[in-house]
């Protein structure tokens, strides 16, 4: 289940950004339930691509119209799980569309 994520540098989060997940609480009923709404190209799409990242085998490739020029096209991509262990994904610098899995 995942607690936390942090996106920087993918597409439009040229700033570090954290989306804090709902965990489910036993004793809250509708408590673990996370809806992402907002404008178009406001980075919905974005946050489904990062968790789909850390989903499959291998590691994602994140082409140069993907990455954000603010983080000079540095990708990184950090999710926490509900125990606390920490998962990234980060692009290689002058690597292309390279990333390191961890």
């Amino acid at each position: 289940m995942i607690k936390k994520l942090n996106i920087s540098g993918f597409r439009g989060f040229g700033e570090p950004q954290t989306i804090e997940f709902a965990v489910p609480d036993k004793e809250l009923i509708g408590s673990g339930l996370t809806i992402i709404t907002g404008a178009n190209n406001a980075g919905k799409t974005t946050i489904i691509e990062s968790i789909r990242a850390f989903i499959g085998s291998g590691s994602p490739s994140f082409s140069e119209g993907k990455r954000n020029q603010k983080t000079d096209g540095i990708v990184t991509l950090e999710l926490t799980d509900e125990n606390n262990k920490i998962y990234t994904i980060t692009s290689v610098p002058g690597g292309g569309s390279s990333t390191k899995k961890k």
